[in-house]
């Protein structure tokens, strides 16, 4: 990712408080709690990937999970540990500040990886090998989630169709029918999303 990218979520985190941003919620993602709720994932190591505030991740780790939480910007780590200490939950959910583009991930390690609108946001040239380093960094029948932009919102480069995810992922995944999901954000404006639940090759 180009650096005037990686500071410009920095600057998001640092200027606004999180009460302003419009993706971040005080709220696990229903869908993630949905996930749990139907045992889709087992309990175990997570990854979540662009993990923000980090309230997705307490999430996790209050269900059980050992969490490893990463984002590119290190305001929004510190609020995510901030959230964890305050939970009772720093033993089990720890926070990094990283490029994902560039970092090399333990391989084989994860039961599963949570993907919040991280993929829509890499650049397009850096897909295939994100795709091959979740794939590397999951443990045999590992699942991913992913949540996406889609091809339904008004014309973007960060919107996916259906047809990139199975190119950039089927080779590596079994692939879940693919959903939409839409919500409205605090701006007002509504989103449209594809959630897609894979398991490792």
């Amino acid at each position: 990712m180009k650096e005037e990218d990686k500071s410009s979520w920095e600057a998001i985190y640092k200027e606004r408080s999180l009460e302003e941003i419009p993706w971040h919620s005080e709220k696990p993602a229903e869908y993630l709690v949905e996930l749990l709720k139907k045992r889709k994932v087992k309990i175990g190591l997570a990854l979540d990937v662009c993990s923000g505030a980090g309230t997705n991740a307490v999430y996790l780790a209050k269900k059980g999970f050992d969490v490893t939480g990463i984002d590119i910007s290190q305001t929004a780590t510190k609020y995510a540990e901030k959230r964890a200490r305050k939970a009772g939950l720093s033993k089990t959910c720890k926070f990094f500040s990283g490029d994902l583009t560039k970092m090399n991930l333990p391989k084989d390690k994860f039961n599963f990886i949570f993907d919040r609108g991280c993929y829509h946001h890499i650049p397009k040239e850096d897909k295939p090998r994100f795709a091959r380093t979740i794939h590397e960094s999951l443990k045999k029948t590992g699942k991913y989630f992913l949540t996406c932009f889609s091809d339904k919102n008004p014309s973007s480069e960060k919107n996916v169709s259906k047809e990139e995810i199975m190119e950039n992922f089927s080779q590596y995944f079994e692939i879940e029918p693919v959903e939409d999901f839409s919500a409205i954000e605090k701006t007002g404006r509504e989103l449209h999303f594809y959630l897609a639940l894979m398991t490792k090759r």
